[in-house]
């Protein structure tokens, strides 16, 4: 399991602040509601992918948008928070609450779980 260190109390805990806003969203289980892990380019030098978690869901109009464990009051258009961060599909793993539950369960880990994801979140430590 990922920890935070002393050096870095924070480093990694995207991960298990986004398994947690999911686990108490009351519409964790609708269609589109997800728990992503993902390897966006940092917005500033040396511009780097990293690892990173975040949700998506739908906003009143149906649009997907995300929510970003560092501005969670903040909800993202989807294609713009894609754009920003230089994802594409390939640079993305989705999972559903059922998913995300069973794999933290499993696995004692609230991710990453994925080995291109964990790659990405252990380059810069």
């Amino acid at each position: 399991m990922l920890r935070a260190t002393r050096k870095n109390p924070v480093r990694h805990e995207c991960y298990t602040v986004c398994f947690v806003m999911l686990k108490f969203m009351p519409d964790k289980a609708a269609d589109g509601v997800y728990l992503v892990h993902g390897t966006p380019v940092l917005t500033k030098s040396p511009h780097n992918r990293f690892g990173h978690a975040w949700i998506e869901t739908k906003d009143s109009k149906g649009q997907t948008v995300v929510i970003d464990p560092m501005y969670p009051q903040q909800r993202w258009p989807k294609d713009h928070y894609y754009q920003t961060g230089q994802l594409t599909e390939e640079h993305v793993v989705r999972y559903n609450w059922f998913a995300a539950k069973r794999l933290e369960r499993d696995t004692d880990s609230t991710g990453p779980w994925d080995e291109k994801i964990t790659a990405a979140a252990h380059s810069n430590d």
